[in-house]
């Protein structure tokens, strides 16, 4: 078994071995940031909802969406540590579905399901149609970012961020930097017409970015740069 195995990562090294170091070279840092903080959080679910003294992370039986660019290392840490529950990943990009499945393989992880599609206004309200929430969900920053580009309005904005929330009890989300939040929401800025913001205006972004910030968690931005 041992002479298999080595050979099976001998193999798959020689075929797969360039992709996959490129995906822990550019998931690295970001997969450091995350695990600590959903590890925590999941296994203070799993001690909350315990009703048999021998319950553990093993055991829980849960559905888990990751949505995003750049999520495959966490998603396939997620479902490794919660071999009993079902992990979503939901990829934008085509290019990232074949290095995440060759890593389920070698990994032998048989309960995370890849799938690639945009997370549109249409797919969102598909998924609240259906009778179970996701009992966690992880959404990347391009999901936050990719809202600011398609909502017209802040109204837009928030009903579509408040859809997403819903798919899931506990949401963990990415957010921006504060140099991207500030030229994002500078199209939510009225021109000097009055209109809907065209160019940037950087007393108008920041400006909309502070009132985000206010609304929204001071704190995450206390230390933003803002020139």
């Amino acid at each position: 078994q041992g002479v298999m195995s080595h050979r099976r990562v001998t193999d798959w090294a020689a075929s797969k071995g360039e992709s996959q170091t490129r995906l822990v070279g550019s998931e690295g840092d970001a997969f450091a940031e995350w695990w600590p903080t959903l590890r925590r959080e999941m296994a203070g679910a799993v001690a909350a909802g315990r009703t048999d003294a021998a319950a553990s992370v093993a055991d829980a039986d849960w559905t888990v969406a990751v949505y995003g660019r750049g999520m495959t290392l966490l998603s396939t840490k997620i479902a490794r540590a919660f071999p009993a529950s079902t992990v979503v990943s939901v990829k934008p990009e085509a290019h990232e579905v074949s290095p995440h499945l060759d890593l389920l393989e070698l990994l032998g992880v048989r309960n995370n399901l890849v799938c690639r599609a945009r997370l549109t206004p249409a797919r969102v309200a598909a998924l609240r149609s259906a009778d179970d929430a996701f009992r966690f969900q992880v959404l990347g920053a391009d999901v936050f970012e990719g809202l600011l580009a398609n909502s017209a309005t802040p109204e837009k904005f928030e009903a579509n961020l408040g859809a997403i929330l819903t798919l899931a009890t506990t949401t963990f989300m990415e957010l921006p930097t504060w140099r991207a939040l500030k030229h994002a929401l500078a199209v939510f800025a009225p021109d000097s017409d009055g209109g809907a913001g065209g160019a940037v205006d950087p007393a108008a972004a920041e400006r909309a970015a502070r009132d985000y910030a206010d609304a929204y968690g001071d704190e995450y931005y206390a230390d933003a740069d803002t020139d």
